[in-house]
């Protein structure tokens, strides 16, 4: 009986210690505008025509359907004319880890207008031209350095773009040696049950 209590006690150990790795952690501040405005960003470049407008007062027509924020209540209503404005963050992260990177665009289709996505800098992808489109999800990854910034440049000369709910969150925690320890645990008490019931079903 303690021998199928330890084993039990150890593979729940290994289905506690699964769940804590697979959490994500999210780095953006405000990723989805709900302050209201440009709270945790830095925004620079041409702000002429850049707001954070609430979805529900602006409604965007993309993609033929008239639509509020793509995640809350606001999103960015952005049409700089000529050259782009540049939201980005820095943030702190884990050096090597994995990063899934996001965000939401939608648009009218008129040109010429651009969504660029970097991260330090380094171009990931680019919605150029933006098309007619509803709300619309473009995913990149990217390996952290311990110390990163992630930037969205837009423009649109005649009419306007929308985005919304930027994250970027870290999908590959490396376990730690004690982490690893219980895992081994784990794995060597579900061994020993199966051997434990293979010697009982031949006795």
């Amino acid at each position: 009986m303690w021998f199928k209590s330890f084993v039990v006690a150890a593979g729940l150990a290994v289905v506690a210690m699964g769940s804590t790795e697979a959490s994500a952690s999210q780095f953006l501040a405000n990723g989805s505008f709900e302050t209201g405005d440009f709270t945790g960003w830095n925004l620079t470049g041409d702000q002429g025509l850049v707001f954070v407008v609430d979805g529900s007062a602006v409604p965007y027509v993309g993609g033929g359907v008239t639509q509020g924020a793509q995640q809350g209540s606001f999103y960015v209503y952005e049409g700089p004319v000529g050259s782009e404005a540049i939201l980005s963050q820095t943030f702190a992260d884990t050096i090597g880890a994995t990063l899934t990177i996001s965000g939401w665009v939608t648009g009218d289709g008129s040109q010429p207008s651009d969504v660029r996505f970097l991260f330090n800098g380094i171009e990931l992808g680019a919605v150029n031209p933006v098309p007619d489109q509803q709300w619309t999800q473009y995913v990149f990854t990217a390996i952290a350095t311990g110390n990163d910034t992630f930037s969205v440049a837009f423009q649109n000369d005649n009419s306007f773009n929308g985005l919304d709910n930027f994250s970027v969150s870290n999908i590959s925690a490396v376990p730690e040696p004690g982490t690893w320890a219980l895992m081994l645990l784990g794995f060597a008490g579900l061994g020993a049950l199966r051997y434990y019931r293979n010697r009982t079903s031949v006795v």
